[in-house]
């Protein structure tokens, strides 16, 4: 810049341009230097709001949309009450039996194989990748559930047809791709946070006893630490340290994520985190839900068995449509003694 605006004139020993000729080229790098300058105020403005700050801008936002496209959906397409098996055509009840939907218990043939279930077509929330069905007529893994859900191993082989390298190549592209899950990374914490003593899991001395099957009353949840039933300031009690907004909770033996948000400023409370927690789990499954390629008949055996269990004798839930719901597939792990937190910010339910 120096060089640009002392050099070159008639004004040297060297006679070279007029300073009229050389004004225009002076004012064309003093422009570019200006701007230039101009961007790295920007450049720097911008990188200070990279970090830990731009994350959680972002999930923020990421949860507003989810939550306003949730109520949308909600609105537009509202629930309608819709039973998990129709008996007409998936086994028909003969005159002796009462008139009741029980959920079929599924058996293998002598080779060891899977009875084949047919997809409904009522169930409009599948895509055209989780309808397309296996050998056995199965849905394929459902798109809602957690990417890294295994099903408990059964002992029954599953028998498929080979498919060529550029079929199998192809499907497997299509399934990776629709099982990213981007909100599972955002809900990662990097914080390191202490959970509350009611909540916190000690293998050889509980802290909280839960049935995640019923509703939350004294004689169903239990601090036994407290000496005492617990009341609502025991309840109120911030469930971290530091506080948090938002918490995704698993289990190994629930295909789905459970996500607690707090309901008052200050974070997320101890009940937040059982209300939440049970009604997530109060949450009726679909079809595709149950009868897909992931789960092995022995899974769906157990599963049956768990919900017999809890609607025995239960009036109310059989008038209301004998639904599974999410809690089931908890099997006979349906007492809650407590939350542990993994390397990657997530919490895993303990149940005994």
């Amino acid at each position: 810049m120096i060089f640009v605006w002392r050099t070159g004139t008639t004004e040297d020993v060297v006679t070279q341009i007029k300073p009229l000729t050389a004004l225009g080229p002076r004012i064309a790098v003093t422009c570019t230097l200006g701007l230039g300058l101009i961007y790295l105020c920007l450049v720097i403005c911008e990188f200070r709001r990279y970090g830990h700050v731009m994350d959680e801008k972002w999930k923020s936002t990421l949860y507003e949309w989810k939550k306003n496209q949730q109520k949308e959906n909600h609105q537009d397409n509202p629930p309608t009450p819709q039973p998990i098996v129709n008996p007409e055509r998936l086994y028909p009840q003969s005159a002796e039996q009462p008139d009741e939907l029980i959920p079929p218990m599924h058996t293998t043939d002598e080779k060891g194989e899977l009875p084949t279930q047919k997809i409904f077509e009522s169930d409009a929330s599948m895509n055209r990748h989780s309808m397309r069905p296996d050998s056995h007529g199965l849905a394929r893994q459902p798109d809602d559930w957690r990417s890294d859900y295994e099903a408990p191993k059964t002992f029954i082989p599953r028998l498929r047809r080979r498919r060529s390298n550029v079929e199998g190549n192809f499907c497997l592209i299509i399934y990776l791709w629709t099982r990213i899950d981007i909100w599972s990374s955002l809900c990662k914490d990097p914080i390191q946070r202490i959970i509350h003593g009611t909540l916190f899991y000690e293998p050889s001395d509980y802290r909280v006893m839960y049935d995640l099957r019923f509703q939350a009353h004294p004689q169903i949840l239990t601090f036994p630490h407290l000496g005492r039933p617990y009341n609502h300031i025991d309840l109120a009690q911030l469930a971290t340290d530091p506080p948090i907004d938002r918490m995704r909770l698993f289990h190994p033996l629930l295909p789905w994520y459970i996500d607690v948000h707090k309901t008052v400023d200050n974070g997320i409370m101890v009940e937040d985190v059982i209300m939440q927690m049970y009604s997530a789990l109060q949450s009726q499954i679909s079809s595709r839900d149950y009868f897909n390629a992931e789960l092995g008949s022995e899974v769906r055996e157990r599963i049956a068995k768990a919900y017999q269990l809890r609607t025995r004798g239960d009036e109310e839930e059989t008038q209301e449509g004998i639904r599974i719901r999410r809690v089931d597939y908890l099997e006979d792990n349906t007492l809650f003694v407590g939350l542990e937190r993994t390397e990657d910010g997530l919490w895993e339910m303990k149940t005994v």
